[in-house]
């Protein structure tokens, strides 16, 4: 029915809207690092080797080497936290959604309660109807479910198979925690709709599905991004330095370590604190050789250097969210066409009841003109 195609097209907006909205925010934890386009920190650093080149005999330059990568890790790791607080929040919004859900199927059942008993007294349920119909319509931009309606006027409402209202009574949808292998590195657990018996629910519409999609998928991949940019970083960074030289004479040096812990990066041991062991001059070369910090600089042209690979994640998270934000417009639009083509199906036509009155109005008075003259 018309309904049922309204009720569809504001569960996938809804879905769609979600979506959307998860990919901005994770757009939005990405400031620290990044400024239209350019990874900030991460080209500081570069900056800072190439000064060095320029001046490898200057301590204050190679000071500013390590500050700018204490700078750049400290940014990495607390976008790595930024992303974990916003799968956090996302959770916490499913057991809201959850509650939402819950709730208005109560409300659905005890409608329909009264609905029947209306029924059997033969008195009118439209105003009861009208309200349940809002209260199904707020379920179905929540959580795709299918609606049936019954002979008696009751409806039979079921989730992914699974009875959420049914003669007047409603069951209670909950979420739980189920172990992911391919999660918990990352510290996380994924999310499952299930319900009393406990029966998996796979969730396929509505603000419901896409905030568990986020939280199992799109968070996550944010987060594995991230370690493989911070990660390529240091091993590319590190090639280098570890065959240069510093101004002590020391080598085999690696200037940035990735931590225990997924999303952390820092400047490493070796040169922490200590920039005279930033590795300016090649191996047994002179004080003035700038051969392998000038290597470092060079990363930052480099095609395949970490610069441009953190360039590239940004590039591709930002198509996702053309996209996201496409289907979302697009999915509105339906949503609107569709509410408009129920609503003329199944609503008043006011050029019908106006016309209706007025018939009824001139009726009256040619009655009223009868009786005065059989006066």
């Amino acid at each position: 029915t018309l309904s049922d195609h309204a009720r569809s097209q504001g569960s996938r907006g809804a879905a769609a809207g979600e979506w959307a909205g998860v990919l901005h925010a994770r757009v939005g934890l990405l400031g620290g690092l990044n400024d239209g386009g350019r990874p900030v920190p991460l080209t500081d650093v570069l900056n800072s080797c190439d000064a060095v080149a320029a001046s490898p005999d200057v301590p204050a330059r190679r000071r500013v080497v390590v500050a700018q990568g204490e700078i750049l890790g400290l940014g990495v790791s607390r976008t790595a936290g930024d992303i974990d607080d916003l799968r956090s929040r996302v959770e916490e919004e499913i057991f809201d959604t959850v509650r939402s859900i819950n709730s208005l199927a109560t409300q659905i059942a005890a409608a329909d309660a009264e609905i029947l008993g209306a029924n059997t007294i033969d008195a009118d349920p439209n105003t009861l109807t009208d309200q349940r119909d809002a209260m199904i319509n707020e379920l179905a931009s929540l959580s795709a479910v299918t609606i049936v309606e019954q002979d008696d006027g009751q409806v039979t409402i079921a989730l992914d198979g699974q009875l959420l209202v049914s003669n007047g009574r409603s069951n209670e949808l909950t979420v739980v925690y189920d172990a992911d292998p391919t999660l918990p590195p990352l510290g996380y657990a994924q999310l499952k709709g299930d319900n009393d018996p406990g029966r998996e629910l796979h969730v396929t519409g509505g603000t419901l599905s896409a905030q568990l999609a986020a939280t199992q998928t799109l968070i996550p991949d944010g987060r594995r991004e991230l370690d493989a940019v911070a990660l390529d970083l240091a091993t590319q960074v590190n090639a280098i330095h570890r065959v240069g030289e510093g101004i002590d004479g020391s080598t085999g040096n690696d200037l940035f370590e990735v931590g225990p812990n997924s999303g952390e990066l820092r400047i490493s041991a070796d040169v922490a604190g200590q920039p005279d062991r930033v590795a300016t001059r090649a191996a047994g070369a002179g004080v003035l050789d700038n051969g392998n910090i000038r290597e470092l600089a060079q990363l930052a042209d480099d095609p395949a250097g970490p610069l441009n690979g953190f360039v590239a994640a940004v590039g591709a998270l930002a198509a996702q969210v053309s996209a996201a934000d496409g289907q979302a417009n697009a999915t509105g639009v339906a949503k609107s066409q569709a509410d408009t083509m129920a609503l003329a199906a199944g609503g008043v036509s006011l050029d019908e009841e106006l016309t209706d009155l007025i018939t009824a109005q001139r009726s009256y008075e040619a009655s009223a003109r009868i009786m005065t003259a059989i006066d």
